[in-house]
């Protein structure tokens, strides 16, 4: 059971017999308080440095890669961390929908998404969704390759709705799909593929027929396969692959295989 700073110091104060704190005496105390405090904060930090892979202090972490950038800084994806797993980093597309989930904080939301025409609502029927009934909603994605190929996941239940790609808002002009719900409790998992012709889009979802649909989640990326990163020494980076990585051709523009750390912290 999870248990605050106030209350760890409390309970060995109480083993103690000595007077406990207050949160609003905590900050200023003094003698045998100050002396216990010190311990439960020695105490966390054993216990946390005794193991590298405790599962409550692991995070995740990502970094948006460049074509043609080959180094990038540690602190960008472990600033806070002692340790990077460099063994299981992967090369996976970007998610360019913000707020896909419909939730904030454990909330329902519907932030980042721009209101069309109705009312669009958030909800907490079916989890947190976005709520349309003769309404439509729609987000900005920006920073498509034009040409590349990019496919919308989608999970809808309640009613059907039409999905709609533009270059405005609203706009249909590069995609438009049907997502059809037989039943209102039915659950419909949809993937819709689509090209891009411009690098701003506008991906939408319109119901109107008067009926209330939901949409659970959003997800936009590009149509290719997330790869594992091997991991290599510095020794072996040098001995293999930089008099291949300085020269100036066009093979640096690909897709990375491998990655390594180099002495000055930078990821390569």
């Amino acid at each position: 059971m999870a248990s605050t700073y106030l209350t760890l110091t409390n309970n060995v104060l109480r083993d103690f017999n000595e007077v406990e704190l207050t949160s609003s005496n905590f900050g200023s105390s003094r003698g045998v308080q100050t002396v216990v405090k010190d311990y439960v904060n020695r105490s966390i930090t054993d216990i946390l440095n005794s193991e590298m892979n405790w599962p409550f202090t692991r995070a995740e972490g990502s970094v948006d890669v460049i074509a043609g950038k080959q180094l990038y800084s540690h602190a960008s994806i472990a600033s806070t961390l002692k340790y990077v797993d460099y063994d299981n980093m992967f090369l996976k597309p970007k998610d360019y929908i913000t707020n896909g989930n419909f939730e904030i904080a454990g909330t329902a939301s519907i932030t980042n998404w721009t209101t069309v025409s109705g009312s669009p609502a958030a909800s907490s029927k079916f989890g947190n969704t976005l709520l349309l009934t003769s309404a439509e909603a729609s987000q900005e994605v920006s920073d498509l390759i034009v040409g590349r190929s990019y496919v919308i996941v989608t999970q809808t239940s309640g009613a059907t709705l039409t999905l709609e790609v533009g270059t405005s808002s609203g706009g249909s002009q590069t995609k438009s799909s049907t997502l059809t719900i037989s039943s209102g409790n039915e659950v419909l998992l949809s993937e819709t593929t689509f090209t891009a012709t411009a690098t701003t889009h506008y991906v939408s979802f319109t119901e109107a027929a008067g009926s209330a649909a939901f949409v659970k989640l959003v997800e936009l990326s590009e149509d290719v396969t997330s790869v594992p990163l091997k991991y290599l020494s510095y020794e072996e980076y040098n001995e293999s692959f930089r008099e291949r990585d300085s020269r100036p051709d066009t093979s640096r523009f690909a897709d990375p295989e491998y990655v390594t750390l180099r002495t000055t912290m930078k990821l390569v």
